[in-house]
């Protein structure tokens, strides 16, 4: 039976891969016995061969969060499985739905147009992909977002947890007093009257 799980980080719904405990879905112990017995080589040793991991569809939204978070678990997948760059192109282009499959196909018409090589890479993938669905203003609003952060009805927990995922998406550095500051600076003020706070790199601490 398959089991689906779904988190929510950010305000967004995240589909995590669906994990299953029969089988490889990419070899099996039967394709592995009878390609040694023809001679060929053993393929390389997987861990996680007992485990089916399937990973995430991604359908072209313009929500680069959402594509970050389908990025992410296809690279997690990848390399638990110990898949070389070429393998993991076809995986991945075989995940693309509706207009993210539709794109994809316009990509390869239009190089082979322009006389470009195939694409046969995921890192090449990723790359022009982050360049269609993870705008260049998309760091930029993620440092705005957590400029203008307040902490209004939120506990203390739920504001931080908010700081903390915008200072992780953004991945900006910056200096420790410039980040710290920040922090207070959305708090409510009457918190601070009654707290101390420290900053433990990366990540904001209080004292009361």
């Amino acid at each position: 039976m398959t089991t689906q799980v779904t988190t929510l980080q950010g305000g967004q719904r995240t589909q995590e891969p669906h994990v299953h405990g029969d089988k490889d879905d990419y070899s099996s112990d039967s394709s592995m016995g009878s390609n040694l017995r023809r001679g060929g080589r053993r393929p390389p040793n997987d861990e996680f061969r007992d485990i089916k991991v399937e990973p995430p569809e991604f359908n072209g939204t313009l929500n680069p969060v959402e594509f970050l978070e389908w990025v992410q678990p296809l690279d997690r997948i990848f390399e638990a499985k110990g898949y070389d760059d070429e393998k993991s192109f076809k995986i991945a282009s075989l995940k693309l739905t509706r207009y993210a499959s539709l794109w994809f196909e316009n990509v390869k018409k239009q190089r082979a147009r322009d006389g470009k090589r195939k694409i046969n890479s995921w890192e090449k993938l990723k790359s022009l992909m982050n360049k269609r669905f993870l705008p260049k203003s998309y760091k930029q609003d993620i440092y705005n977002r957590r400029f203008l952060l307040k902490q209004n009805n939120m506990s203390l927990g739920e504001y931080m947890r908010e700081f903390e995922q915008l200072l992780l998406r953004g991945a900006i550095h910056e200096p420790q007093e410039q980040t710290m500051a920040q922090f207070l600076n959305g708090l409510n003020p009457s918190l601070l009257e009654r707290s101390n706070f420290k900053l433990i790199s990366p990540w904001i601490m209080f004292s009361s």
